[in-house]
């Protein structure tokens, strides 16, 4: 988890100059350093919480031998 919210502060970091833009550029880029930086927090609160339990219930898991059957995703493509 470290590695993933470092980078994105490091991506975030490298867009906070585009708030001290002034005149034309930085009403135009003002925007769209806010949309940005919004979307790549909501991505990676998804990668960090919805992903791994998406991956849990439709990839499945072999916890115990006797049970190895297979997830309905699998199934489902074979």
């Amino acid at each position: 988890r470290m590695p993933i919210l470092n980078s994105t502060l490091i991506i975030v970091v490298s867009c906070v100059p585009l708030f001290f833009l002034s005149g034309m550029e930085g009403r135009m880029l003002v925007p769209l350093g806010i949309a940005f930086i919004v979307a790549l927090f909501a991505a990676t609160v998804v990668a960090l919480t919805l992903t791994p339990v998406l991956c849990s219930y439709l990839l499945g898991s072999n916890k115990t031998n006797k049970e190895l059957k297979e997830s309905f995703v699998a199934r489902w493509m074979k």
